[in-house]
């Protein structure tokens, strides 16, 4: 099969409603769904008016489909609205402070964070229970 043909086919499956679901077809048309049940439409009467068209549903099958179409687009958004955010410059938030780990000192030659002199005085440290012991959440009884 040629590589045209194949592309000519595609294109006719799209446009072609014969071949396509019925919830392609209502995500096709979603916009006007949507706007015909906000103006007060009612959906059996939708679901009437698209019959007239060839997209033939129940009640049941109808809301059904804009359930789904609803939920895929909202999916759809939201992976939107998170890609964005990511996209966009952000401030870079400085790491916290931690008031019981002390600075080297401006002496010490080595700017390494992990300086095992300074990691063994830290283990080696006792931290005062009693102060930390205020800072715990009191347990209701």
């Amino acid at each position: 099969m040629e590589k045209s043909n194949l592309l000519q086919d595609l294109d006719d499956l799209a446009k072609n409603k014969d071949k396509r679901t019925k919830t392609a077809l209502v995500e096709e048309h979603i916009e006007k769904i949507e706007a015909a049940i906000k103006a007060g439409a009612k959906r059996p009467v939708i679901v009437e008016a698209l019959k007239s068209h060839g997209i033939e549903f129940t009640k049941y099958s109808f809301d059904t489909t804009l359930r789904r179409v609803r939920q895929k687009r909202l999916n759809q958004n939201s992976q939107t609205d998170l890609s964005n955010k990511a996209n966009q410059t952000q401030k870079p938030t400085p790491p916290p402070i931690n008031p019981t780990i002390s600075k080297p000192s401006q002496n010490s030659q080595s700017t390494n964070s992990h300086d095992p002199a300074e990691l063994d005085k830290i283990m080696s440290s006792q931290p005062d229970l009693e102060a930390l012991a205020k800072f715990a959440p009191r347990k209701i009884k």
